[in-house]
């Protein structure tokens, strides 16, 4: 009995809200960073060293060289700033997968998709890799955003595997360039 197996590639998670991108490029995802995200991203840079300076205020030895606060609010503020970016990070990317709300993403999608196919660009944009290197780099990234607790990874190559059909803005951009009078 021969058995199936579904490679990682072809995998489409079946959630409430369409998959836009399984693994979206860095550029796309903090381009796509909601305002509510940015919010986030500060709050978080902010909080950490406010939340040391309480800790500071009720321990029985404070920190009392400015020498040293400096240096100790500081890394919290450092620590905000980088727990910050990779939270909105990965909300980011769980509207890309569909695991939450994301119609505005879809909206911009839509934009810049039906943009690029009009042009005549490629949608997931020109690499000078490989495939074979490409398809590495995809391996690698997909689904990395879940994985920060190990090691920060991102999608940083341009490659067509992102679990996504595409056919259908090149299909539109050809009928409007026909309308347009662009192409016979």
């Amino acid at each position: 009995m021969a058995s199936t197996t579904v490679s990682p590639t072809e995998y489409v998670p079946r959630h409430a809200y369409p998959v836009l991108d399984t693994d979206p490029h860095f550029k796309r995802v903090m381009s796509y960073l909601r305002g509510s995200d940015l919010a986030t991203w500060a709050g978080l840079t902010a909080i950490v060293p406010a939340v040391l300076y309480g800790w500071d205020l009720s321990d029985r030895i404070p920190v009392t060289s400015p020498k040293t606060q400096a240096r100790f609010y500081g890394l919290g503020g450092w620590l905000g700033f980088c727990g910050g970016f990779l939270m909105v990070y990965q909300k980011s990317c769980n509207r890309f997968l569909g695991w939450t709300e994301n119609q505005r993403e879809q909206e911009l999608q839509e934009a810049e998709f039906t943009q690029l196919a009009r042009s005549g660009k490629s949608i997931w944009g020109e690499s000078t890799l490989q495939p074979w290197i490409q398809s590495t780099a995809h391996h690698n990234s997909q689904f990395a955003h879940m994985k920060f607790s190990t090691i920060p990874w991102f999608n940083f190559v341009n490659h067509p595997y992102h679990g996504v059909d595409v056919s259908k803005y090149y299909q539109d951009a050809k009928v409007w360039r026909q309308e347009n009078g662009l192409e016979n």
